[in-house]
Order: C-alpha cells, then structure tokens, then sequence
C-alpha cells in the first residue's frame, strides 16, 4: 500500500487541500477594513473540500480494488475543475478597479496548491492504469 506511488500523489493532494481550508480565498474590501472568506462554515466550497481529503484517503486504502480506485479518483477530481476555474476568475475579476473585491495574495497560493493537486490526482490515476496493466500482463504468462 505505502511502497506504491499512488499513495504518496494521494497523500500530498489530501495534504495540500488540507492546508487550503486554513488560508484565505479572498476578501472584500469595505471603507476601512478587508474582510477574508476563508473556506469556513457550511459552504460548498468547504464540503467540496473536505470530499476530495475524505476519496484521498479512501482510495489509498483500496489498493486491491483497482476498477473502483479509478472510478472514485475520476469522481474525485470533477469538483476540482470549477473551483480552480472560479479562482482564477475570481483572480482576475478583483484587479478592476470599480470592484470590491480585493485580490489577497493568498488567493495565487490557493490557485497553485488546487493546480497541484489535480496534478497528483491525474499522476495517481495514471499510476493505477500502469498496476492494471501490468496486471494484465502477469495474467498473460500464466
């Protein structure tokens, strides 16, 4: 389970989505003070989150089932596509002038740790097609 390298693109992906509910997103910018959105409460953004740690976690421990690794890690990723495309909109929405939203610089870090992280769960996705593969493989010769 650990010695394959599935396990640690999962593991650093829950990690750093882990890490996201701690920073803030953005903030809104009133006449005296910014105030940060963090990931908190009950939003979707949140339990979004909280879903890709909890597949993460899952899918390491199904190494004998590698069908329903795939399909959960392709599940998995669906809600990371429009969090990062709401990002980087939200990135570059906030550099108007006439907005208020103010651009934290949090908010670039929020983007590379999301890009990352659907970076290590594709690596991961491609790792268990290789297991499969070489499953198949073995099959073969006997």
């Amino acid at each position: 389970m650990i010695q394959r390298i599935q396990t640690v693109w999962w593991l650093t992906a829950a990690i750093l989505i882990g890490i996201l509910i701690l920073i803030p997103v953005f903030g809104y910018q009133n006449a005296e003070n910014v105030t940060s959105f963090y990931a908190s409460g009950f939003n979707p953004l949140r339990v979004a989150l909280y879903l890709i740690i909890f597949w993460s976690i899952v899918n390491i421990f199904l190494f004998k089932r590698r069908n329903l690794q795939l399909t959960i890690a392709y599940w998995q990723i669906l809600p990371l596509y429009p969090i990062v495309l709401l990002m980087i909109f939200l990135a570059f929405e906030g550099n108007e002038e006439n907005t208020t939203l103010k651009l934290l610089p949090w908010t670039f870090l929020w983007i590379s740790f999301f890009s990352l992280s659907l970076i290590f769960q594709i690596l991961a996705i491609r790792a268990v097609k290789k297991d499969e593969a070489l499953i198949k493989s073995m099959d073969r010769l006997r």
